[in-house]
């Protein structure tokens, strides 16, 4: 019983900090990229915001996952609600953001 409250809690930790992941991404490129620019050529600092794009990408993939973990272990607590949900939704939000980043691309 103790290992499925750790994995709970775990689970709704992870799925809550993907909220966070859109106002990084954000900050990064109104701050971030453009300082990057003093120091390296336009396509290097891109190449960084795709890299953090890609990383960010990964870690909302690993969200979801340990929350399907957790439902299928049984959990149908709050808490692994609080934590699935909001990491299904950030993750579809950055898939689209990521093919309207796709179209608009010059």
């Amino acid at each position: 019983m103790a290992k499925k409250a750790k994995t709970t809690k775990k689970s709704m930790w992870i799925g809550l900090s993907t909220l966070l992941v859109m106002p990084l991404l954000g900050t990064f490129a109104a701050v971030g990229r453009p300082a990057l620019e003093h120091f390296m050529n336009e396509n290097s600092s891109a190449l960084v915001g795709a890299g953090l794009a890609i990383l960010v990408l990964a870690y909302i993939v690993y969200a979801i996952l340990i929350n399907i973990r957790a439902f299928r272990t049984g959990d149908r607590s709050a808490q692994m609600w609080f934590g699935f949900i909001p990491s299904v939704l950030i993750g579809g939000m950055f898939v689209i953001m990521m093919i309207a980043d796709l179209f608009t691309a010059e």
